[in-house]
C-alpha cells in the first residue's frame, strides 16, 4: 500500500512540474481594434473616446475582435460573431493593450506573451534608509 502511495505520490508531481504551461496573452474581456487592444472597463470610460476613435479609424474592419468572459469563448469577430480560427490568431499583430487602469503593454505578435519593456514603466523610488 504505501509503494503505491509513493508511486502515485511521484506521478502526481511529475505531472504538475511537466504539464504547467504559462500562456501570457492579452486578457479576456477585452476588445482588439487593429493593432490596439482595450480592457472593457477602459474602452467604455467617456473620457478615452478619442484614442479609441483614433484606433477606429486606422483599424481594418476585418481587425476587430472581442473577448468577454461568460459570453465569449476565445476571440470573436466583431463583425461576423464568429470565433476566431487559430490561423486568424496567428495572424494578429503585435498588439498595444490599455488595462482598465489606463496601464500599457505590449503583446508579441500571434496574441503572444507580453513584450518587456513594451508598455508603460513606472516605478517609484523610497528611500530605504
Amino acid at each position: 500500500m504505501k509503494k503505491t502511495a509513493k508511486v502515485m505520490l511521484i506521478a502526481c508531481v511529475l505531472v504538475m512540474i511537466y504539464a504547467t504551461v504559462a500562456v501570457a496573452a492579452v486578457p479576456s474581456d477585452s476588445v482588439i481594434i487593429g493593432n490596439k487592444a482595450f480592457a472593457i472597463a477602459y474602452l467604455t470610460d467617456p473620457t478615452h473616446a478619442s484614442e479609441i476613435q483614433e484606433a477606429l479609424d486606422n483599424a481594418d474592419p476585418g481587425s476587430m475582435w472581442y473577448s468577454i468572459d461568460g459570453l465569449t469563448t476565445g476571440w470573436t469577430g466583431i463583425f461576423t460573431g464568429s470565433s476566431a480560427t487559430a490561423p486568424e490568431i496567428a495572424a494578429f499583430p503585435e498588439i498595444q493593450y490599455r488595462d482598465a487602469q489606463g496601464s500599457l503593454a505590449t503583446y508579441a505578435a500571434g496574441n503572444g506573451d507580453v513584450i518587456p519593456g513594451g508598455g508603460d514603466v513606472a516605478f517609484e523610488v523610497r528611500d530605504i534608509y
